[in-house]
């Protein structure tokens, strides 16, 4: 499996040096996209070194105001930075990450679906209710095995038999009345990762709804509705084994950049992390 493109501009994709992907190559999309079929094709792979050039030569102004010559190398502009890549892959379809050389043993598990109302695949509280249950024997903290509290619970597949569940338990504390849309100070959460309805991991930490999350992002807003859009937000799992163990692929957005990461779902160890400044 080749890890090596991260998409930063509709369906352009940042392609890693060395990359092995060619045109007509088939890929796997992961992101927040609707359509069943999440495969895209590589319709062109793009030398950026004549754009950056055009960029510097003309400026920003000029090329921005020729609304022909925009629309044909404006993608360039969300590339900028340190880290920008010396090529570009054209995509047939656009998301988060790309991912090439899917062998039969790579299972993948979708997530995030802008279709619907929500980001995120939500399980209804019923069922959510049912899963803390069942997990009580595994859960080690008394922060993560309070019923009294909210959950939330959002489900990766299944797929070929698999399925992760991330199950959300959060002890707010509540304002005593509503600033900018949040009802909730803050909130205690313990996020756990369900595995085939085995407990693989889970992770404890708090949210403010008066402090950012991460230097360039505002606080988040918190209430009953959103306080589990946590900043690392899930894609999707991957297995490179069969579904014997498993990858999660990370996206936290922020005002100057994106950062994505591909960590282990049993000890939260990455394997892959790649970064991209966004200049203004």
């Amino acid at each position: 499996m080749d890890l090596d493109s991260e998409d930063l501009g509709g369906h352009y994709f940042a392609l890693k040096a060395g990359s092995s992907i060619k045109k007509d190559d088939t890929l796997r999309v992961l992101g927040r996209t609707h359509p069943p079929e999440r495969t895209a094709k590589v319709q062109d792979i793009i030398d950026a070194a004549p754009i950056k050039k055009l960029f510097a030569e003309r400026g920003f102004d000029a090329i921005y105001s020729d609304k022909t010559l925009w629309n044909r190398v404006g993608w360039y502009w969300a590339f900028r930075g340190p880290d920008e890549p010396a090529t570009v892959a054209q995509l047939s379809r656009s998301g988060i990450l790309a991912i090439a050389g899917l062998g039969k043993d790579v299972i993948v598990l979708d997530g995030p679906n802008e279709k619907g109302r929500s980001s995120l695949p939500v399980i209804p509280k019923p069922e959510a209710d049912a899963i803390l249950q069942s997990q009580q024997g595994s859960l080690s903290t008394k922060g993560c095995m309070a019923l009294d509290s909210l959950v939330r619970a959002v489900r990766y597949g299944p797929s070929q038999g698999h399925e992760i569940i991330e199950l959300f338990v959060g002890k707010p504390v509540y304002l005593d009345k509503p600033v900018d849309g949040s009802t909730m100070g803050s909130i205690d959460i313990c996020q756990t990762f369900v595995v085939d309805r085995m407990l693989q991991r889970q992770l404890e930490f708090s949210r403010s709804s008066s402090q950012e999350q991460r230097v360039d992002t505002a606080p988040p807003t918190l209430n009953d509705d959103s306080w589990y859009e946590v900043a690392d937000h899930t894609l999707g799992y991957l297995s490179l084994d069969g579904g014997n163990s498993w990858k999660r692929a990370i996206e936290n957005g922020g005002f100057e950049g994106m950062n994505f990461t591909i960590e282990s779902v049993r000890d939260g160890k990455p394997v892959l992390k790649m970064s991209h400044y966004t200049p203004h």
